[in-house]
C-alpha cells in the first residue's frame, strides 16, 4: 500500500511540473535584420545560445519566431544578444562597428534609426 500511495505521488508531481513549466513557455514574433540563409543561421544560432526552446527566421519576411521560457531568459536579452551579433531588432540596434564588421553580403536595411 505505502509503495503506490509513493508511485501515485511521484505521477502526480511529474504531472503538475510538467504543467508549470508549460506556463512558463513563451512565443514571441519579432522583426530581425538580415538578407540570406547564412544570416538565418547566424541568428537562429545566436538565439539559441540564450537558452531558447526554437527559433525560425523567415528570409523573406524578416520575422524571428522564438519560443522560450520566461524564467530563464526574456525577449529583450534576446534582441540584445542578436544587436550584438550584429542585426538589428525591435528595439535594439547593433552598434554600427559591429554592423560593418559583418561580410558585406549580409548587410540588410537597417532597422530603426
Amino acid at each position: 500500500m505505502n509503495i503506490r500511495y509513493f508511485i501515485i505521488t511521484i505521477l502526480m508531481s511529474i504531472i503538475s511540473f510538467s504543467g508549470y513549466a508549460q506556463k512558463n513557455i513563451k512565443t514571441d514574433t519579432f522583426k530581425v535584420g538580415g538578407t540570406c540563409p547564412m544570416c538565418k543561421n547566424r541568428i537562429e544560432s545566436t538565439v539559441l545560445k540564450q537558452l531558447a526552446k526554437s527559433a525560425n527566421w523567415d528570409i523573406e519576411s524578416h520575422q524571428l519566431t522564438v519560443k522560450y521560457d520566461s524564467t530563464q531568459v526574456s525577449s529583450n536579452k534576446i534582441k540584445k544578444a542578436l544587436a550584438e551579433a550584429g542585426h538589428d531588432s525591435e528595439g535594439f540596434r547593433a552598434e554600427d562597428r559591429t554592423y560593418n564588421n559583418l561580410p558585406a553580403c549580409w548587410h540588410y536595411d537597417r532597422l530603426g534609426k
